[in-house]
């Protein structure tokens, strides 16, 4: 992630609506492979927490040029975000109907009052 957060999540929906099959494989073979002792279960693990860094990061940057406030864990508001992303691909499998652009930009929109800056 090179870009604001906050940017790159408002066009995750894009990804959606160009490969919904790899969603679905994607969700299904994560659930296939929870158990630590499932053939896929490291390669899973891993991807998630190089996404976790990879957002952790991206929030880094965001508070060292001042833009994000500092107060808060990137670590952890990074492990929320990625929560949310995996959340709305099962929901949005589950139910194709649900305004994926409105949801995404709803929590956009939470998430960059929260991590902005208090007016001074």
């Amino acid at each position: 992630m090179t870009g604001d957060v906050v940017e790159q999540l408002e066009r995750v929906t894009e990804r959606f609506e160009r490969s919904p099959g790899l969603i679905g494989l994607f969700t299904v073979l994560l659930t296939e492979n929870l158990d630590p002792d499932a053939p896929l279960h490291d390669r899973f693990l891993g991807r998630y927490q190089d996404a976790v860094a990879i957002v952790t990061e991206g929030i880094r940057r965001g508070q060292n040029a001042g833009r994000y406030r500092t107060d808060l864990d990137p670590a952890v508001k990074a492990v929320e975000i990625i929560a949310f992303l995996y959340g709305m691909e099962t929901s949005w499998l589950l139910d194709p109907s649900i305004p994926l652009t409105d949801v995404f930009r709803g929590y956009a929109s939470t998430l960059a009052r929260e991590l902005a800056l208090s007016p001074r």
